[in-house]
């Protein structure tokens, strides 16, 4: 479900459960994990299906910004539409520069799953938990820094 505030209340503008388990590539489809904007005319909308880019009064339409894996994503965060991070499981976390997306794949750990990130200027902070043995798990946070 996407809600928008108007004048003090909040409106639902998208709910649909059609298309939950079929990947659309012109409109939302999957459940919603994450919303980002920069700006007043972009919206990004991440689902388990793909990251699309909205019209900020969206209803629903879309248009899907990843070409590739399943990957398994629960987070957007940047600073602008040339500067995105997305984490996901197994320890995760991709970044898209305005033209292509790159994956870490020194950061690729089964045992780990991010939920959140936050991104200021030189500054990337994700956090997550990690899996020991089945039974126990521990908080984690990575931090990045660009230099």
């Amino acid at each position: 479900m996407l809600l928008r505030q108007s004048s003090g209340s909040w409106e639902v503008v998208y709910e649909d459960e059609q298309h939950l388990f079929t990947p659309r590539q012109d409109s939302l489809s999957g459940t919603l994990h994450s919303v980002w904007t920069d700006a007043p005319h972009r919206l990004y909308v991440l689902t388990r299906h793909n990251l699309y880019l909205c019209p900020p009064e969206t209803r629903g339409e879309g248009i899907a910004q990843w070409e590739g894996e399943n990957w398994a994503s629960r987070w957007i965060r940047g600073t602008a539409a040339n500067n995105l991070f997305v984490v996901g499981f197994q320890g995760r976390i991709w970044h898209f520069n305005g033209q292509s997306w790159y994956l870490y794949p020194q950061l690729i750990n089964v045992r780990d799953d991010l939920f959140g990130i936050a991104v200021r200027e030189d500054h990337v902070v994700a956090v997550g938990w990690r899996v020991y043995n089945g039974i126990e798990i521990f908080g984690i946070i990575y931090h990045g820094r660009k230099l």
